[in-house]
C-alpha cells in the first residue's frame, strides 16, 4: 500500500474532498493510504503530525491553485520539503492543477501534472472527468512509487548510538550535536535520539548553529562540464527538512582548473554571531583564499590567501584569525604564520612555526579555563 501525502491550501477544501472521493475506490482496494491535514486529531500537534506524514509519503500531490501559491506553508515548507524528496528519490511528487494561476515558473513546473496538458480541474466541463483522469494518472504512478526508508530505518544501521522513539516536533525542540556517516547527515538530540536529515550521500563537515534550528554543510557534487568534483555551502532545517544553497560559485576563477565552481572548501567554521562561515576556497596551485560567506545572502569577503587558517571565538583575541600564508620572503619559500583581523590587518607576526603553535596552545588552555 503506497502512501499518499496531499498538500492544499484550505481556500481549495471542496475541490480536495471531491479528489478524496474519487480516490475512494483505491482506498478500499488498499492500493493507497492518502493522508491529509483534516485527519489530524484534536489536541495533536499539527506540526509534528504533518510532518512526519510527509516524509513518509511515497506520492506527494499538491493541488495547486492561487491560494496554495500564496500560502508560506504550502508553499515554502510542504512544497519545497517534498521537491527535495522528489530529487533524492524518496517520494514521487505530481502537481495536481486545481484552479488557473501562475505555476509554469515554480519549482514543480519541470513535472509532469495533471489533469492531463496541465488543464486546470475548473476548466472541464465535467468535473467527474477532470478527477477521473488524475486517477488514472495516479494509477500510472503506483507501480512507480517505492516505499522510502524512514528515518528509524536508517537509524537500525547506526549500532554504535542509543536510538529511542521517533523525534517529533513536541518533544524535540534543539538539537545537540550533528555528525556525518556514510555521507549524509544525522542530528543528535535529548536522549540520544537520532534523526536523519539530508539523504543525498554526498555530505560533509555538518556544523550546526545554536540560534536557529539549523545545520550548515558542504555537499560534494559533480557540477562542471568537465565532470570534475564541486562543492556547495548548504544550509537545512532539522525540523522541516528543507535544504537551501549558501552559495555554488566563486567570485573569481581560480583552483586547478580555473574555474568560478568552488572544487574545494575545507575547515569550514561559524563566525561567533553565525552570520557568516569561513573557509579555504580553491585559489592557486600552492595556496587557498581565506574567504567569508554571508550565511543570508551568500555574499562572499576574500580575507587573505592562507594555508590553513583557526578563527579565534573566545577570549580577548576573538573573532581575530590565525592564518599560516605561503609566501617567499627573507628566509625563502615557506609558510609564514600571522594573527590577523577580517581587513586581512596584520596584528602580531609570529617568527616561526614554533612560536605559532605555542601561541595557539596558550589560547586553547586560556578558553579552557575561562
Amino acid at each position: 500500500m503506497k502512501k499518499i501525502f496531499i498538500s492544499y491550501a484550505h481556500e481549495d477544501e471542496s475541490l480536495k474532498i471531491k479528489l478524496q472521493k474519487h480516490l475512494s475506490a483505491l482506498k478500499r482496494n488498499k492500493q493507497i493510504d492518502p493522508w491529509e491535514d483534516r485527519m489530524i486529531s484534536p489536541g495533536d500537534n499539527w506540526k509534528d503530525a504533518i510532518y512526519s506524514e510527509l516524509i513518509e509519503a511515497n506520492i506527494i500531490l499538491l493541488l495547486i491553485s492561487p491560494d496554495f501559491l500564496s500560502s508560506d506553508y504550502c508553499y515554502e515548507i510542504e512544497m519545497k520539503t517534498a521537491m527535495t524528496m522528489h530529487e533524492e528519490g524518496r517520494a514521487i511528487v505530481v502537481p495536481i492543477i486545481l484552479r488557473h494561476c501562475d505555476w509554469k515558473d515554480t519549482p514543480f513546473a519541470k513535472l509532469q501534472g495533471l489533469p492531463k496538458h496541465g488543464k486546470p480541474v475548473t476548466d472541464w466541463e465535467d468535473a467527474d472527468e477532470a478527477f477521473l483522469n488524475i486517477i488514472e494518472g495516479i494509477k500510472k504512478l503506483l507501480n512507480k512509487a517505492t516505499k522510502i526508508e524512514g528515518v528509524q530505518e536508517h537509524n537500525a544501521q547506526l549500532t554504535d548510538i542509543k536510538r529511542h522513539e521517533p523525534i517529533t516536533f513536541n518533544t524535540i525542540k534543539k538539537a545537540i550535536r550533528v555528525f556525518e556517516k556514510d555521507k549524509n547527515i544525522f542530528a543528535v538530540f535529548e536522549g540520544d535520539n537520532i534523526k536523519q536529515i539530508t539523504f543525498s550521500k554526498a555530505d560533509r563537515d555538518p556544523l550546526l548553529m545554536s540560534t536557529e534550528n539549523t545545520v550548515v554543510f558542504i555537499r560534494d557534487t559533480f557540477g562542471d562540464r568537465n565532470n570534475h568534483s564541486v562543492e556547495k555551502i548548504m544550509k537545512v532545517d532539522y525540523h522541516t527538512l528543507f535544504e537551501q544553497t549558501v552559495t555554488n560559485m566563486k567570485p573569481y576563477k581560480g583552483g586547478l582548473i580555473s574555474t568560478y565552481f568552488i572544487h574545494e572548501a575545507s575547515n569550514p567554521t561559524i563566525s561567533l554571531d553565525e552570520k557568516y562561515i569561513y573557509f579555504l576556497a580553491d585559489a592557486y596551485v600552492t595556496s587557498a583564499n581565506l574567504v567569508r560567506v554571508n550565511l543570508i545572502t551568500g555574499e562572499w569577503q576574500i580575507i587573505s590567501d592562507a594555508v590553513h587558517f583557526k578563527l579565534i571565538k573566545n577570549g580577548p583575541y576573538h573573532n581575530l584569525i590565525l592564518i599560516g600564508k605561503a609566501q617567499i620572503k627573507t628566509k625563502g619559500r615557506d609558510v609564514y604564520y600571522y594573527l590577523i583581523n577580517e581587513k586581512n590587518e596584520i596584528l602580531k607576526e609570529f617568527e616561526s612555526r614554533e612560536n605559532f603553535d605555542a601561541f595557539k596552545n596558550y589560547l586553547e588552555t586560556e578558553i579552557k579555563s575561562a
